[in-house]
C-alpha cells in the first residue's frame, strides 16, 4: 500500500487531482482507508475526509437506470426492443417513437447529447413556466425532450446522450409505478448493501446528509 499512498500524495500535492479517498478491503475486512487532498477548493479549502461522499454523476445511468431496466425486462414489465411510442403515445408516427429501449441504452437512438434542461427544472429558470412541484417541472423537461427532432437516424452512429436516459428513467417509473429513487433504494442499493448510495432529491426524502460539507465538490458553479 505504500506505493499507492505515495502516488496519491504526489497526485494531490501537485494538483493533478484535488483529492481522493481510497478504501481497500480483503475478505470482508477493511485493510486500508485513507483520505487525501481537498474535498473543495472554493470558496474555501476543505480537507477530504474518509467519510466524504461523492456524486457518482453519470455512473447513475449504469448503476441505477440500467440495473432497474434489466430488472423490469427480467420481470417481463418491458422488453428491450419495445419502441418508445409504447410508453410515450405522443411519439407515435415519429422517428423517436420507433426508437427502442435497447437503442437508448446503447446511445444509438438519435437523441442529442444534452439539452439545457436546467432552464426548465429550476424554478427561477428562464424556460420554467410553473411554480408547481419539482415533479411537474420534471414532466415539462421530458416533454421538451420528446418534442426535439432527432439529430441522426437511429443506429446511424453512437452519441452519448443523457436525454435518452432521462426517458429511460421515466419508463422504469411507468413500469413499476414508483419513483426511480425509491426503486433504486429498495431493489438495488439495499440488496447490495450500498447504505451510503442514494438520490438527493430537491423534493423528496433521502438517507444522505443534507449539508453540502458532507460531499466532495463536483465542479465550480459561480
Amino acid at each position: 500500500m505504500q506505493a499507492l499512498d505515495t502516488f496519491l500524495r504526489q497526485a494531490t500535492d501537485s494538483g493533478t487531482v484535488p483529492g481522493a479517498v481510497v478504501c481497500v478491503a480483503s475478505r470482508g475486512q477493511v485493510v486500508w482507508h485513507r483520505a487525501y487532498g481537498a474535498a473543495a477548493l472554493t470558496p474555501e479549502y476543505r480537507p477530504m475526509q474518509c467519510d466524504t461522499l461523492f456524486d457518482i454523476a453519470s455512473l447513475t445511468k449504469v448503476v441505477a437506470t440500467t440495473s432497474l431496466l434489466l430488472l423490469a425486462h427480467h420481470e417481463r414489465l418491458c422488453r428491450l426492443d419495445d419502441a418508445l411510442q409504447h410508453f410515450y403515445p405522443q411519439t407515435c408516427g415519429t422517428p423517436l417513437g420507433s426508437t427502442t429501449i435497447r437503442q437508448l441504452l446503447a446511445h444509438t437512438g438519435g437523441l442529442a447529447a444534452w439539452w439545457p434542461l436546467y432552464k426548465t427544472l429550476r424554478p427561477d429558470g428562464p424556460a420554467c413556466h410553473t411554480t408547481s412541484s419539482a415533479g411537474v417541472r420534471r414532466h415539462q423537461a421530458v416533454q421538451t425532450i420528446l418534442q426535439e427532432p432527432l439529430t441522426y437516424p437511429p443506429e446511424a452512429q453512437t452519441l452519448y446522450s443523457g436525454l435518452g436516459f432521462i426517458l429511460l428513467g421515466y419508463i422504469v417509473e411507468t413500469c413499476y409505478k414508483q419513483s426511480l429513487a425509491r426503486l433504486f433504494r429498495e431493489r438495488v442499493a439495499q440488496p447490495l448493501g450500498l447504505h451510503c448510495t442514494d438520490y438527493r432529491l430537491v423534493d423528496g426524502a433521502s438517507s444522505l446528509p443534507a449539508s453540502p460539507t458532507a460531499y466532495a465538490a463536483t465542479e465550480a458553479c459561480p
